[in-house]
């Protein structure tokens, strides 16, 4: 059976009137209890995808506050959730563990992945190919925003490039800042070793993020830790072996669709 977890949708009739204006506009309060790691040594885990193009505000770097975030967090933090601002997301807190988002204006196709306030990741927003070369299997994209071992799929207003399906997630080879390839694997986009393009393909063919990232809370020592595919970004300086903790989402910004997820495929593993 395949499980394509749940989807949390921002549909806030107005977003931030001002840039670092902290006040949320929406939340949603998770209904699971993880375990507390003393009782059981169950990890807590939720894994996710976020989607990059439905944040609309810029921020200034790679310190910056987050307009959106999805995390865990005890019942005595949730029950001051309204009233939280971004710093207060973006601060170390041993009952506290988001994952936040937020557009850079230092590269307007890329949103920041934060942890504790700092970038541990971007995400790249989807962009179209302005050519495709079957002797280099190489994609054109001008000033692209992805990284070695980003995690995108590819679709097309015609046809997509041959040796390529839509139903199946690639990982970029950031080949040169203008020129991306694709590996079937996340390791065989560290070695180099890319897809055969057998076509060009025809019409717009876009290059969108399909990254998963999976927040775990340790059942054995109470540590949380941010996974971006397989690789860990991100452990958070507080550990928690005393409280249950519940999924949180939070963000302060209308997105760009009353209708489309910004968090999408959410699968929770260890709740009660």
């Amino acid at each position: 059976m395949i499980v394509t977890g749940s989807e949390l949708i921002n549909t806030s009739s107005t977003g931030a009137p001002v840039q670092f204006d902290d006040r949320p506009f929406s939340f949603a309060l998770g209904t699971q209890i993880f375990l507390n790691p003393v009782d059981d040594p169950t990890d807590a885990i939720v894994s996710f995808k976020f989607d990059p193009n439905l944040i609309n505000s810029f921020v200034v770097s790679s310190q910056a506050p987050s307009f959106a975030a999805l995390g865990f967090a005890t019942d005595s933090q949730l029950d001051s959730i309204s009233t939280w601002t971004s710093s207060y997301i973006d601060t170390a807190n041993s009952e506290l563990f988001p994952v936040g988002f937020a557009r850079l204006s230092s590269a307007a196709s890329k949103v920041s992945v934060n942890g504790e306030g700092f970038q541990v990741a971007t995400l790249g927003r989807s962009s179209n190919a302005t050519s495709v070369s079957i002797s280099t299997d190489t994609f054109t994209i001008p000033n692209h925003p992805f990284a070695t071992g980003d995690r995108v799929k590819i679709t097309s207003t015609g046809s997509i490039p041959g040796g390529l399906s839509t139903s199946l997630s690639y990982f970029i080879i950031n080949a040169t800042d203008d020129t991306i390839r694709l590996a079937l694997t996340a390791s065989n986009a560290a070695a180099g070793t890319s897809v055969d393009l057998q076509t060009t393909g025809s019409g717009t063919i876009t290059v969108a993020t399909d990254e998963i990232f999976t927040l775990t809370r340790s059942g054995t020592s109470g540590s949380v830790t941010l996974n971006k595919g397989d690789t860990v970004i991100k452990t958070f300086t507080n550990t928690n072996t005393n409280d249950p903790l519940r999924l949180f989402y939070w963000c302060r910004e209308q997105s760009n669709s009353s209708t489309l997820p910004i968090f999408k495929e959410i699968k929770v593993q260890g709740a009660l």
